[in-house]
């Protein structure tokens, strides 16, 4: 018997570190067969990060969908494109990134869908059992694969959210936080951002002026190049005492001798709405003279937004 393990079981998967391993991908597809929970329980599956029930798959058809409280059954389309599978075991299969995006896509809202692109596409992952709430890894994607896989599969259930979704999807975030900074920004008023061009995240700006113990170069967290603006996201943990506060600055005026402006973005102004509104005003000042929006219920969407992107964090 094939299984095919889809939506929010491939999700643990990628998820956890056995995601990490170089599994190939593969052209595959679910026959009639209707996986049985006795069958997932003696796959193994917590070898590759799986502990959560009910374990979800993909069947070929209604006909071979089952009730279990174990199983949930999703009907798979109607012709996956190559590489939408990873095969993990044996007649084991895990949806691809790109395919556990679009498979996502109509249970998550707007924002939540986004920051899974962010991360699927960053340097992180979502890990309960970190101090920090994440764990640093290699982009399992691309904004450009999800896209693609997008164009490819449509008629999907959810295909319309996750080609608006991956629109605001950048590439190269290294933390939820430089993710949700970058949708509060990005995200079109519509849905309650500034509508702000993507920046490149954790670009890499060579200093023509650096000399001896200087590096060559900066990483900065947001930057637009074609401004020469960058921002710099300042957690609370990662950027206190005197002698990392003094290497940020020494950061921040090495880039400014290269004409970079850099604005320094905090835990606290992101928190609080606000704060974070006059900076958003004055990044967008930066790019495109100024921010406008004629919406009577931005500010309701943006709050929404909010909800979404930072769940239980939210301030006046």
């Amino acid at each position: 018997m094939s299984i095919f393990l889809s939506h929010d079981t491939a999700l643990e998967h990628l998820r956890s570190p056995a995601a990490e391993r170089d599994f190939p991908l593969c052209y595959a597809a679910p026959r009639r067969d209707v996986p049985q929970g006795a069958a997932l329980a003696d796959a193994g599956l917590h070898a590759f990060g799986i502990h959560g029930r009910p374990y979800h798959v993909l069947v070929a058809d209604a006909a071979a969908r089952g009730k279990s409280r174990l199983v949930r059954s999703h009907v798979c389309a109607a012709a996956y494109p190559p590489g939408s599978f990873r095969r993990l075991a044996r007649d084991l299969y895990v949806s691809s990134p790109e395919l556990c995006f679009l498979q996502m896509a109509p249970s998550l809202p707007f924002g939540r869908l986004v920051l899974l692109g962010m991360e699927l596409c960053g340097g992180y992952a979502l890990d309960p059992d970190s101090l920090e709430g994440f764990r640093c890894r290699e982009a399992l994607s691309s904004a450009a694969a999800l896209r693609r896989t997008t164009r490819r599969l449509a008629g999907v259930k959810g295909v319309k959210a996750a080609r608006f979704a991956v629109r605001f999807v950048a590439d190269g975030a290294l933390s939820p936080m430089e993710a949700a900074v970058v949708l509060l920004l990005c995200a079109p008023t519509s849905r309650g951002g500034y509508g702000l061009e993507l920046p490149a995240l954790n670009a890499e700006v060579r200093l023509t002026r650096s000399a001896g113990r200087w590096p060559a170069s900066r990483l900065c967290d947001l930057y637009w190049p074609a401004r020469r603006l960058a921002i710099e996201y300042d957690s609370n943990r990662f950027h206190v005492g005197a002698e990392r506060i003094a290497r940020d600055a020494a950061r921040r005026a090495q880039l400014a001798r290269e004409g970079v402006e850099v604005l320094t973005l905090t835990w606290d102004q992101v928190r609080h709405a606000g704060r974070f509104h006059e900076v958003a005003v004055l990044v967008a000042m930066r790019l495109r003279g100024g921010f406008r929006c004629s919406r009577s219920d931005w500010e309701a969407r943006r709050a929404e937004l909010r909800r979404q992107v930072l769940p239980g964090r939210d301030a006046g």
